[in-house]
């Protein structure tokens, strides 16, 4: 399985300064709606952030909130007017299938999370939990969270970590990791993460020839490996990484 990160709004439509006024607003609403006031980065234990694309925002609130926040984003109209606390749902009537947990600040709560939406979503539809953990394990934020087995599929970031990354002069970095991820985590899947092209990020792109003959053949040993993930889709259109390589994944 390829998998490849996009724009919430999707790349045809991607406007960076609409997103962000949408994102705002939906944040605005969500802070009124349960009395956090302007300044949210002051209240509740839990730090809490909601990424698009390249933009993260920070918010503080108390895990339950959130939970129940985010649940209303995966139940059908007709439910939310049954719940409570589906007052308000900020994407509207659209309905997820899941939550992808890229943290790269805050602190480790979000096991918290993670079990409060797992426990929604066995009431009911399910909810896909996903992760996006830097390869350095365990992830300094999501460590005890996907130590919780709740997580369906995790993609390790393999890139803008030296330590970790694939090179062909020194695989053994990349080997280690990968596998201390797949024998420590109990996900039903891990995937390989890498930028789509250079430019995706500081440093980690793999050559298409270097992942089909090299990474690949040695990752697929692992009954836990479910694929490649992509950042972003927006650069693998430009590089066409992800045409070049599916046949081999």
């Amino acid at each position: 399985m390829l998998v490849a990160s996009s724009s919430f709004f999707g790349d045809e439509f991607y406007d960076p300064k609409f997103e962000m006024q949408a994102l705002s607003h939906s944040l605005t609403m969500l802070m009124t709606l349960y009395g956090l006031g302007p300044s949210c980065a002051q209240n509740g234990p839990v730090n809490s952030s909601l990424e698009l694309r390249s933009h993260t925002v920070l918010c503080r609130v108390h895990d339950d909130t959130l939970g129940e926040t985010f649940f209303c984003f995966f139940v059908e109209p007709l439910q939310q007017a049954t719940l409570h606390y589906c007052v308000l749902k900020p994407i509207g009537d659209a309905v997820l299938d899941g939550i992808d947990f890229d943290i790269e600040a805050g602190q480790d709560h979000y096991s918290d999370l993670a079990g409060k939406l797992y426990e929604y979503g066995a009431k009911g539809k399910k909810v896909y939990l996903t992760a996006a953990p830097q390869c350095p394990f365990p992830d300094q934020w999501l460590g005890n969270a996907l130590k919780t087995g709740l997580f369906d599929y995790v993609w390790v970031q393999f890139y803008n970590n030296p330590q970790c990354e694939y090179i062909s002069s020194d695989p053994n970095k990349f080997k280690n990791s990968w596998n201390q991820w797949t024998s420590s985590i109990p996900a039903k899947k891990i995937y390989i993460g890498l930028p789509a092209s250079k430019a995706a990020a500081g440093n980690g792109y793999v050559l298409k020839q270097v992942l089909i003959n090299e990474v690949l053949p040695f990752a697929k040993g692992s009954s836990k490996y479910g694929g490649i993930m992509l950042w972003d889709r927006y650069n693998d259109i430009q590089s066409g990484y992800s045409a070049a390589v599916k046949g081999s994944v």
